[in-house]
């Protein structure tokens, strides 16, 4: 997970671990919910995310 400013330089980066190995939109869910929750913990607002999966983004901008 990287964090980059509106210049896209690198503010911050995490790596996690999940095991077992899961079906690559589960891990893209995952990745996102924490994701979601490193930024609320950082406290930083006005946030674009990026992700491979369109399955993920179309949920994601759903609201579901």
């Amino acid at each position: 997970m990287c964090i980059h400013d509106s210049a896209v330089n690198h503010v911050r980066s995490k790596a996690m671990w999940f095991s077992p190995v899961c079906p690559v939109d589960f891990g893209e869910a995952l990745r996102l919910y924490h994701v979601i929750r490193w930024i609320n913990e950082l406290q930083l607002t006005n946030v674009d995310f990026e992700v491979d999966s369109k399955i993920v983004a179309d949920y994601f901008n759903k609201g579901r």
